[in-house]
């Protein structure tokens, strides 16, 4: 027994790293193959496969006197299997959203075959975890253990694989180690040295591959990157751990594609001669910038040389644009590491050596936390549209975290710039960036706000209009040679531009004098068709502008619309996305579980297990989902953020589970411990967290995730101990419980999910968590009541 004992704990962990290694990289294909609210399927459809295997198993379960070993063999070599054909599967079916109107049935098809594709791997998984906490629920807290272990594992190896192999390669690395589970489990020689051998060769051919990918296919196209690929014009492509990054050559410029086209820069051609594109601007604009809005602050300090910041120097379009105009030094910061590389050598030469210039310093990095490191004062701070399209860590569509759109953000700008400094940014939906860095001026103490602000929109490109902020207040020569610069012909760009908010005549602005206020009046929210509540660190959903399900149920909001058609941001796709998978997960799993043995079964416990492990599944996943966007903001990467929070609260939860037996927590005594250490060590976290998140923001990466840890693990660490103190309560109730139990939580965790959302989006993410720990305070109160009737 005690043999068999290790090959479970052994075979668990290597299947929980290959369920992880799995999702995560599905969550970036899908990322780039189609929009992060997509991307959010892969998360609800593995938690509604592990549910659904745990109905199954209520209803079929495995003989647990027989020979398990064979029988988790073989699911898990068919687990492998099926990882193997995620990617030709995908590639093989031609699902799009864009033709669901025109060919829906088709499609829906298609995309019955994809999302079986994917969640079958789970459900294999789930029905192998299912099985073997049933037939071992006395060594659960050590088969946890290594569950969790395993899956933290899992969460970090993509890291450091992302780049060289690409998330299909690390499908081949989940297939590889599914195999080694099978053979452990099978014991057998000869089935062993295959699976040795297979195995081995989806390790290295991954590697040997390189620097090619085994990559998935476009089927949706997105700014062109499909037909592109079609053509045969990427001339390169890169999986960086922040985006994927395809450069294209369209001849005359190399055009930058972030995760499929989600969003875009260009690499210019360029000689390097500033003087001589000084003095052909007006005919030569297009031919190196997006648009003049790009270049209107450094246009205003001409003959300052001014010290510029560009966060999100991208394709290096606006340091182009302050060299040009007589910057004295210009810094930039950008968080895809591939693209810096780029610039600095394989297309130096042909973008005129902007990254080498001596007047430049470029760095990989978050802009905020550059800031926060920095003591430099900058007469231009520019963003230009950089926030990245990945969802890995910063949520989906609307519940994206945007930390450069935040009041905290705006004093953090305010702070940084000189005397006459000015802020220049070009990003959507400008009232309520106005409203935002409104109430950072106020809470600088600084008044009359709306004397400082000057926005310009353009009729070919509403999404970016031109915000500048001066610190001084605008005086009539600054405004008027703005106004110059955008009323001047520019041949080539065939652009009207529109002076919609002007410091000097406040009565013709677009938007209501309490925008600038700092202080919005409820009538004026009220009122308002759209969000333009400020953002804050507590509540950083930007991108979030519906007020309803109906977005367009007003004219006022009509002017939004082509940006809610053009991207994925709404309510509707993410509560419809929520509502599905919950609808699916009550019918396929609650009812199932109903009429199941163990669910028909009239036993003493019952309805508070159901009630406990209901609280369990929802408490740890809305936990998990707040901490993977409060922490964003200090770690910065999407990537680093989720693998640090999955790899700690995993890893944390594992070590919980164990630790539990050897302080002797059981149903019957020290019950309580692992309720009181959720609540007190939230409690110290959300007391502290504020203060230190500041100051460490100013350090490097690495000591940031070594902080973001060291936060997590406590948490976590009593988060692993609730769950197997459930099973173990279990042991002498129906068949089939301990895989009733698993059930439930699969379920609420899908339930518990969306409710996470929808409470940080409404509340902000320090309620949400209080709302979490009321959960976990619900279930110390059923568990009280299940330990009395044992």
């Amino acid at each position: 027994m005690k043999g068999e004992i290790r090959v479970n704990v052994l075979t668990l962990l290597l299947l929980s790293m290959a369920s992880l290694v799995t999702e995560i990289s599905l969550i970036r294909v899908f990322d780039v193959l189609f929009y992060p609210n997509i991307s959010y399927m892969i998360i609800t459809c593995s938690l509604f496969a592990y549910g659904l295997a745990g109905v199954y198993s209520v209803l079929k379960p495995m003989p647990i006197d027989g020979d398990l070993r064979n029988v988790f063999g073989k699911l898990s070599y068919l687990t492998a299997a099926s990882v193997g054909l995620i990617l030709p599967l995908v590639n093989l079916l031609p699902f799009d959203l864009n033709k669901l109107s025109t060919e829906a049935l088709r499609q829906l098809a298609y995309f019955g075959g994809v999302y079986l594709a994917l969640a079958m791997p789970f459900f294999l998984t789930g029905l192998i975890f299912s099985a073997v906490f049933t037939a071992f629920p006395k060594q659960i807290r050590s088969l946890y253990f290594w569950d969790l272990t395993g899956a933290a594992l899992g969460s970090a190896l993509v890291i450091p694989l992302i780049s060289s192999v690409g998330p299909g390669g690390l499908l081949f690395f989940a297939a590889g180690l599914s195999l080694i589970a099978s053979a452990l489990f099978m014991n057998r020689k000869s089935w062993t040295v295959v699976v040795c051998v297979i195995s081995l060769a989806l390790f290295i051919v991954p590697i040997a591959y390189a620097p090619r990918y085994f990559d998935f296919k476009e089927h949706q196209g997105k700014r062109g990157v499909k037909l592109a690929r079609e053509r045969g014009i990427i001339e390169k492509t890169i999986w960086d751990p922040i985006s994927k990054i395809d450069i294209i050559n369209y001849g005359h410029l190399r055009y930058i594609a972030y995760d499929g086209g989600s969003q875009t820069s260009l690499f210019y051609p360029f000689d390097g001669d500033f003087q001589t594109l000084r003095e052909n601007l007006p005919y030569k604009l297009t031919d190196h910038f997006w648009q003049r809005g790009v270049l209107v602050s450094h246009y205003l300090k001409e003959g300052s040389h001014p010290n510029v910041l560009v966060i999100g120097s991208a394709g290096g379009q606006e340091i182009k644009a302050a060299l040009m105009y007589g910057a004295q030094h210009v810094d930039g910061v950008e968080m895809v590491g591939a693209v810096v590389r780029l610039g600095k050598n394989e297309y130096s030469n042909y973008i005129g050596g902007l990254f080498r210039n001596p007047l430049v310093s470029v760095y990989i990095g978050e802009g905020r936390s550059f800031l926060q490191s920095s003591n430099m004062k900058y007469d231009i701070i520019q963003i230009f549209s950089n926030h990245t399209s990945s969802s890995v860590a910063t949520g989906t569509g609307a519940i994206a975290t945007n930390y450069l759109q935040t009041s905290e953000a705006y004093r953090e700008y305010f702070s940084h710039l000189t005397e006459n400094g000015v802020l220049h940014i070009n990003h959507f939906y400008y009232p309520r960036m106005i409203t935002t860095a409104a109430l950072a001026w106020s809470q600088m103490g600084r008044s009359d706000f709306e004397k400082h602000v000057v926005v310009y929109e353009n009729d070919q490109d509403e999404t970016l209009p031109t915000l500048l902020i001066k610190m001084q207040p605008w005086s009539t020569d600054e405004l008027e040679r703005v106004k110059q610069f955008f009323a001047s012909d520019f041949p080539g760009e065939d652009i009207k531009y529109t002076l919609v908010i002007d410091p000097l005549s406040t009565e013709n602005n677009s938007i209501p004098p309490s925008y600038f206020s700092g202080s919005l009046p409820p009538d004026a929210i009220q009122s308002s068709a759209s969000q333009i509540e400020p953002a804050t660190d507590d509540r950083p959903y930007f991108n979030l502008y519906e007020k309803t399900l109906n977005p367009f149920k007003n004219g006022a909001i009509q002017d939004m619309k082509h940006i809610f058609a053009n991207s994925p941001q709404g309510l509707v796709t993410l509560y419809m996305t929520g509502i599905v998978a919950i609808f699916y997960a009550l019918v396929f799993i609650m009812v199932p579980l109903f009429f199941s043995f163990a669910g028909k079964q009239q036993w003493h416990n019952k309805f508070n297990s159901l009630f406990y492990f209901s609280c369990l599944g929802a408490g740890f996943i809305i936990i998990e989902f707040v901490f993977i966007q409060l922490f964003m903001h200090l770690v910065g990467s999407p990537l680093y953020t989720y693998s640090t929070v999955l790899f700690t609260m995993l890893l944390g939860a594992g070590i919980g589970s164990i630790t539990s037996d050897h302080l002797k927590i059981t149903p019957r005594i020290r019950w309580f411990v692992p309720f009181i250490g959720i609540l007190l060590t939230i409690t110290v976290l959300l007391a502290i967290y504020p203060i230190a998140g500041d100051i460490f923001l100013a350090t490097s990466l690495a000591t940031r995730i070594t902080v973001v840890i060291l936060f997590i693990f406590p948490v976590s660490f009593f988060l692993g101990m609730p769950f197997p103190l459930g099973i173990l309560s279990l042991e002498r109730e129906p068949k089939g419980s301990v895989a009733w139990a698993w059930g439930i939580n699969g379920l609420f965790t899908v339930i518990g999910g969306l409710l996470g959302i929808v409470s940080s989006i409404q509340w902000g993410f320090r309620i949400t968590l209080w709302i979490a720990c009321a959960i976990y305070a619900l279930a110390f109160l059923f568990f009280s009541r299940i330990r009395s009737a044992l």
